[in-house]
């Protein structure tokens, strides 16, 4: 069953305090990511099933910023996640596919809320966008257990293409990886 309150939600990162920190502050919204909703067929299996369990990925939730820009754009989201021994490559250390599949899943809940939730109107709402490339640089090991957080950053958006940065840090803001992300608008055949 999906965590369906916030105190579920939250519960895995009690005990870390700059997880918690972050979790109170007042000008973010928590929400649950979409491949922890819950729903049916979500489309996002490996972290909806597979990373869901206590060894792997046992908790995992979003910050959005409660003011977007005047566009409705989320400019800046936060991802934060426990993360535990069945993810990693060498004992104690993240599987470097886990590092690119976390990056990428927060970057994607950072376009669903830019574009799925932002202002009415706007010219890409409502879109299917999908992940054209992924470029991650790997820079000091993720370390587990433990927790990370993924900063994900709107760079800018041109016709179809929308440009993404993403930072994976621990609780002190070390950079452990960095993303770039392309994300194209998915045209609709005639």
């Amino acid at each position: 069953m999906p965590p369906t309150t916030v105190d579920e939600l939250i519960q895995p990162f009690l005990s870390e305090p700059w997880c918690m920190k972050l979790i109170r502050d007042p000008t973010y919204t928590i929400q649950t990511p979409m491949s922890r909703t819950g729903e049916p067929k979500v489309n996002h299996e490996l972290f909806a099933r597979t990373m869901k369990s206590p060894d792997c990925i046992p908790g995992f939730i979003d910050l959005k910023k409660k003011t977007p820009n005047p566009d409705g754009v989320v400019e800046e989201r936060i991802s934060l996640f426990a993360i535990d021994h069945g993810i990693d490559g060498y004992r104690g250390v993240v599987h470097g596919g886990m590092v690119a599949a976390m990056i990428d899943e927060s970057v994607g809940g950072a376009v669903k809320a830019t574009f799925n939730e932002g202002t009415e109107g706007k010219p890409l709402r409502r879109q299917k966008l999908m992940t054209k490339f992924l470029n991650v640089t790997f820079i000091r090991p993720v370390s587990t257990p433990g927790f990370v957080q993924c900063r994900v950053k709107l760079d800018r958006s041109e016709g179809r293409k929308v440009f993404y940065t993403a930072v994976l840090q621990d609780g002190e803001g070390k950079d452990l990886a960095k993303g770039e992300a392309l994300f194209v608008r998915v045209q609709e055949k005639l």
